[in-house]
């Protein structure tokens, strides 16, 4: 994409404040899966609050902390505390970088939790501030964190199912429960096959 997107938005509604162009970019164009922002997102699994279906890493990742289905951040927290449902995409022209704009690095054979390393001490504690950025186009867009997980997310349902995969989900103060989404809460054994009865 030579020309910006956020630019050609902001060209095309010119009455439409920044962050929600920002926010409606974000939800449709998502953001870049580059090595080291999918290293970023699997890590930050660890605290922030998680996404109702879990992640798959690719097979050029290896397991982190033994397993290759991992939770994965659900929501950006922007800088002015606006949040977005996190979305991966191949083609995003949004790309995930650290605090002061520098690359993501990517998973080495040192990095803790992954491969050999599945023993490795959790970081169960949100970083403070906004310790992840958003560039399109090399041009940084906002700082971000994640959500972070909240005591409740980590409860089970009377099933044992565990909240966070209901469809559950917090948004600030706000609690929003949708079904649809949560459909791996009604997934049901049928011999060595599974079958989503949520619709």
């Amino acid at each position: 994409m030579s020309e910006s997107v956020l630019s050609m938005l902001r060209e095309k509604y010119p009455s439409i404040p920044e962050q929600v162009i920002l926010k409606a970019a974000l939800l449709f164009y998502g953001v870049r899966d580059q090595p080291g922002a999918v290293r970023a997102l699997v890590e930050a699994g660890d605290w922030a609050f998680p996404n109702f279906m879990p992640h798959h890493l690719s097979p050029e990742f290896p397991h982190y902390r033994g397993k290759r289905q991992l939770p994965f951040p659900y929501l950006l927290k922007l800088s002015d505390d606006t949040q977005v449902r996190l979305r991966i995409k191949q083609d995003s022209p949004f790309e995930l970088r650290g605090p002061s704009g520098e690359v993501l690095p990517a998973v080495d054979e040192n990095s803790l939790g992954w491969g050999e390393h599945a023993d490795a001490p959790r970081s169960t504690d949100a970083p403070s501030g906004y310790p992840f950025t958003i560039f399109e186009g090399g041009v940084e867009r906002t700082a971000l964190t994640f959500e972070p997980r909240l005591p409740w997310s980590d409860a089970l349902t009377s099933d044992g199912t565990p909240f966070k995969a209901t469809g559950l989900s917090q948004h600030g103060d706000m609690m929003v429960l949708n079904p649809a989404p949560g459909c791996e809460y009604f997934v049901a054994p049928f011999g060595h096959e599974k079958r989503n009865l949520s619709c």
